[in-house]
């Protein structure tokens, strides 16, 4: 603001005085055309000699002086001293000459002159005014300007320092309202003004985030809960089962089936650390996947074969609809873990048979794996990819909750989807989808071998 006070004091300056000289300058040419006509009407036969007058209600001083430069006629203020020198009055003959004078007797310090010459007669006109009325208001005009300005300066400061305060308070509400904030306050938020214009929005945005990390630190929290009630199931298990084990007196055959069931429970727990650590991956976007052209069809069937045996001995049913072009851009390792988990899923939740196939989506291709159950409950649909929830907890059945949310996981670091449903038939109906291979890709061999990264479970 000083600087732009300070230059628009330099171009006020610069207009007021020039504006002052071409008034002055205006109003000399008019003094000195009048007395030129004069001149030309009586003659300067009646002039010579004699002292020239100008009307009592103009100012100023004049001179006449003939084709030599000599004086013929002056007013009385600069008698005896000479306007223009004979080089000025054979130009102002010409053209008009603008000049100043500091050496004139009985007149100012500073003088302002134009000469003219008098039409029709070798004769020119010089007329002046003193400088120092100009140089009073240029002079009143500056001090205008030297209180003014900084006074303009001051009051815009301070206007702009109340528009900034006012226009911040409601961000200064926000800084106090944020240092209020804490994690053992859900729900408070920053106050947001009605103004509808940035600092609202910047409020808005910024409970949205507070929203989304509190929805993250619940999500945390649960998991941790949930995750520490997993594990201590199995570690108290184990702990006793370890210390059944280490009793001097027990038979050979309860010391091997003690034995036997720590290493189921640390298959469980082994298993429940891969999971975790899936899912985490997942969360970070670091889900290692390799893509290949496989044929997803091909990868279910295996993934059949491996739980075939524990389906036999549920007395379940096990169908595999072997289909061709289903040739996907996929990781078979991660493919077949997701199909593995909705089979356990299937056996473990589902009743009568179960059912894999795969369907074309455009650009995906789907896997489904139904079964012919009670299907999923209506309360537990919203949720069925969350972390630890379970259908069945309340009756002890399925593991520890992560079954499906390792299935969306794969399918989203495959850039896909994952849904479940309950069929019009009957039963639940799981799905995820992956891309379709470009057309013409020959997928690579996937055979039995081909095992999920989590540790099994007999």
């Amino acid at each position: 603001m000083a600087v732009s006070l300070a230059a628009l004091s330099v171009f006020l300056y610069a207009d007021f005085k020039n504006g002052l000289d071409d008034a002055l300058n205006g109003a000399l040419r008019t003094q000195a055309s009048t007395l030129a006509e004069v001149v030309r009407e009586d003659g300067v036969g009646e002039l010579r000699g004699q002292p020239l007058k100008f009307n009592e209600q103009v100012t100023g001083f004049a001179q006449l002086f003939d084709a030599d430069g000599k004086v013929v006629a002056s007013t009385s203020q600069v008698e005896g001293g000479v306007m223009l020198t004979p080089t000025e009055v054979k130009r102002a003959l010409r053209e008009e000459v603008l000049t100043s004078r500091k050496s004139l007797p009985n007149v100012g310090k500073s003088n302002r002159i134009i000469g003219e010459a008098v039409k029709g007669t070798p004769y020119v006109v010089a007329v002046g005014r003193p400088l120092r009325d100009r140089q009073r208001v240029i002079n009143l005009f500056l001090a205008g300007l030297l209180v003014g300005i900084p006074l303009c300066l001051l009051l815009a400061s301070f206007a702009g320092y109340l528009v900034a305060a006012l226009a911040l308070r409601p961000v200064e509400r926000m800084r106090e309202q944020a240092e209020l904030l804490s994690s053992y306050a859900p729900g408070a938020r920053l106050p947001v003004p009605e103004t509808r214009d940035e600092i609202a929005a910047l409020g808005t945005s910024l409970n949205a985030m507070i929203d989304r990390l509190e929805q993250a630190f619940s999500d945390e929290r649960a998991v941790t809960t949930s995750a520490r009630d997993e594990l201590g199931t199995p570690l108290a298990l184990l702990k006793v089962q370890l210390d059944d084990a280490l009793r001097n007196d027990v038979p050979p055959e309860e010391l091997e089936a003690a034995l036997r069931a720590a290493a189921d429970e640390t298959d469980r727990l082994a298993s429940l650390a891969d999971d975790l650590l899936t899912v985490t991956k997942a969360d970070q976007g670091r889900m290692p996947v390799r893509l290949h052209p496989v044929d997803v069809s091909s990868i279910g069937a295996h993934a059949a074969e491996r739980i075939r045996a524990r389906m036999s001995d549920a007395g379940r049913d096990l169908e595999i609809v072997r289909q061709d072009d289903r040739i996907a851009q996929a990781d078979p390792v991660w493919v077949a873990q997701a199909i593995d988990n909705l089979l356990d899923n299937a056996l473990l939740y589902g009743e009568g048979r179960v059912r894999v196939f795969t369907q074309i989506r455009g650009d995906e291709i789907a896997v489904h794996v139904t079964d012919e159950g009670d299907g999923f409950p209506a309360d537990f649909l919203p949720r069925a990819f969350d972390r630890f929830t379970r259908a069945h907890a309340e009756q002890g059945r399925g593991g520890a909750g992560f079954g499906l949310a390792i299935v969306e996981a794969v399918a989203q670091a495959h850039h896909g989807t994952a849904g479940a449903e309950n069929s019009m038939l009957g039963g639940a109906d799981v799905w995820f989808t992956v891309p379709r291979a470009p057309q013409g890709a020959e997928p690579v061999s996937v055979g039995p071998a081909e095992r999920p990264r989590r540790r099994q479970r007999p």
